[in-house]
């Protein structure tokens, strides 16, 4: 490769690298606003769904399939999503631990942890390596099936089309998430491919556990990143400016 195709490149990646970055601040300032004003994916929701929308204690929210109409949260299961949750944000705290964004997920049946992931694009090279694929991956090879009858994904972060298009695939019965993604959420932000009325299967959504944890995490891992970008430009400018001298 040449010079010139080379530095073509090296501007083409450093200019893609700048609009991921610019993303990611919208991201967080979306987070931020979430985690004041305490709401969650569903909220957003027009009232023409007439009762197909029930909202529970905490911000906490599930959108059932058409079938269950009335389906209503107990105690008892939101405790068990909180439970799981908490896993989620552990596994979300590995990803930041090798620099990923910080979303983590898991796939449980019949009580049981049956598979589990964290966001690792970054570090494989691999823009598929989201938190939920990889979980359901693990889930699927531990079942030794490609279907995850009756199984719930829990995410901290709402999933983006390219997730909730697989786990549409897997006919995942649930999904619970902590944090809306208002930039690319595919479960009722943006879109909702979950549940969506031309494909074969829908998803039904449970939105708001522990949504202030789960958005605070993105919100202060993003904080943390400008501030090592801008003290990293800072420090380059200062070595340049020496060897000026």
């Amino acid at each position: 490769m040449n010079d010139q195709n080379s530095n073509s490149l090296s501007a083409s990646l450093m200019q893609g690298q700048e609009q991921a970055d610019a993303h990611q601040q919208d991201v967080s300032r979306d987070l931020k606003r979430q985690s004041k004003e305490g709401y969650s994916a569903t909220d957003d929701e027009p009232q023409k769904h007439d009762g197909n929308l029930c909202e529970h204690d905490d911000g906490i929210h599930i959108k059932p399939l058409l079938k269950d109409v009335g389906e209503t949260l107990t105690s008892e299961d939101i405790e068990q999503h909180k439970h799981w949750m908490k896993h989620a944000l552990m596994l979300a705290d590995k990803a930041e631990s090798i620099g990923e964004v910080p979303v983590g997920a898991c796939v449980v049946l019949n009580g049981e942890l049956i598979g589990e992931g964290y966001n690792t694009p970054i570090t494989d090279n691999d823009p598929s390596a989201h938190a939920e694929l990889l979980a359901v991956k693990e889930a699927a090879l531990r079942v030794q099936n490609y279907r995850l009858i009756d199984a719930t994904l829990y995410v901290t972060l709402e999933p983006c089309s390219m997730c909730a298009g697989m786990l549409v695939h897997a006919r995942v019965k649930r999904v619970v998430f902590g944090a809306k993604d208002a930039k690319t959420g595919a479960a009722g932000s943006v879109m909702n491919l979950l549940q969506h009325p031309a494909l074969n299967h829908q998803v039904e959504i449970v939105s708001g556990i522990l949504a202030d944890d789960c958005a605070n995490k993105l919100s202060d891992f993003f904080r943390k990143r400008r501030k090592e970008i801008k003290a990293a430009k800072k420090a380059k400018k200062l070595i340049e400016s020496g060897e000026s001298d």
